[in-house]
């Protein structure tokens, strides 16, 4: 299941079905720059695959896994699927969070919006599936409901006629506001 969907956005913020293509279009974005804008705030599940045999294919937006292990793997089987994020490190090109397309035991495909790079093995990259709290998830519905209120209004800071005046938040704005509440601390021991 995605992060979050438009049937998420609608009930959460009211939408109707004519902003549908809107609120798709909308979605991946507003998720990466949410992540930015907390600083990646999320839980890294103890679920994950690593291995020197992981490859990138930035063609076929596919990541490779000689052998298999993406589907089984261990004593705790992994269980990516379709929709889900991810998280890769130590990879030499290709860290960060990424959205799943497809999942097969020796592939994972990326969807055709995220940006790969071709690498071969020989990293010992580890690929984390992603646990997200609801809190997050309502924050990134906010920003999309931000996102699509916007509109048009790029650049203007505020409007007035007569007695009735309103001010616009930047898009840096919005997401200081609204995410402010989920930075990642990081402490050094």
């Amino acid at each position: 299941m995605a992060l979050i969907s438009k049937t998420d956005v609608k009930n959460q913020l009211g939408y109707s079905d004519k902003y549908d293509s809107q609120i798709d279009a909308i979605i991946p974005g507003a998720v990466k720059k949410a992540f930015k804008a907390s600083q990646n705030y999320h839980h890294i599940s103890d679920q994950y695959v690593e291995s020197y045999q992981i490859s990138f294919d930035s063609a076929q937006k596919k990541i490779s896994l000689s052998g298999g292990g993406f589907l089984t793997t261990g004593l705790n089987p992994i269980r990516f699927s379709a929709g889900m994020y991810i998280h890769i490190e130590n990879s030499v090109l290709n860290n960060g969070i990424k959205f799943l397309a497809t999942v097969s035991n020796t592939e994972l495909t990326l969807d055709a919006s995220e940006v790969l790079y071709d690498e071969d093995v020989g990293s010992l990259v580890k690929i984390s599936l992603m646990n997200i709290d609801d809190g997050f998830k309502s924050a990134i519905v906010e920003f999309v409901g931000y996102k699509l209120s916007t509109g048009k209004k790029k650049g203007v800071n505020s409007e007035k006629l007569d007695d009735y005046s309103a001010n616009y938040r930047s898009e840096q704005e919005a997401l200081v506001q609204i995410f402010s509440g989920y930075k990642k601390i990081v402490s050094s021991n």
